[in-house]
């Protein structure tokens, strides 16, 4: 006879991202999706959206985005048209300004495309971005659902083209 001890049951799995609370900010959606386990330790963490303001003068709109990666912080800002795609445009833009902020001389960003496409009832971000470094140039594409506000999302979508990349770029800076 065997008394071999139950085993503990198992904690249950956590659901996924597009599960989550839509309740929860954006700020907090990134943050957790940063904050998730990496195999392996990192001393800069990805990205996350401190900040957006826009100012709209006349025909033109300044966008400003604040990104913070770990203990720093940078803002990006860009001008364009105050035009529905302009103002997306620059968000876009104002959000790779604040990553080559954030990782100095390593890498230079453009942004070459921009859509706001339906996919089924809900509506989603796309965008291909040029990533050149010293290694070369290539390109990213990313996407972000549309929750409550879509220049939100173009900033998850610009930070989702950059994710796999910025870590190392990150630890270059």
């Amino acid at each position: 006879i065997h008394d071999d001890p139950e085993p503990e049951p198992e904690a249950p799995p956590a659901p996924p991202a597009a599960v989550a609370d839509e309740r929860v900010s954006v700020e907090e959606q990134v943050s957790e999706t940063a904050a998730a386990p990496h195999p392996v330790p990192r001393s800069v963490g990805r990205p996350s959206i401190a900040k957006m303001h826009l100012v709209s003068a006349g025909l033109d709109v300044t966008a400003s985005v604040t990104l913070a990666s770990g203990a720093r912080t940078a803002t990006g800002e860009s001008r364009g048209l105050a035009s529905p795609s302009g103002v997306h445009r620059a968000v876009a833009v104002a959000t790779l300004r604040a990553v080559e902020e954030l990782v100095g001389e390593v890498a230079r960003v453009e942004l070459e495309h921009l859509e706001i496409t339906p996919m089924g009832t809900e509506r989603t971000v796309v965008v291909l971005l040029t990533l050149l470094t010293a290694q070369g140039s290539e390109h990213l594409t990313g996407a972000a659902a549309v929750r409550d506000d879509v220049r939100q999302a173009v900033i998850r979508a610009t930070l989702d083209a950059l994710n796999r990349r910025l870590e190392l770029l990150l630890t270059e800076a």
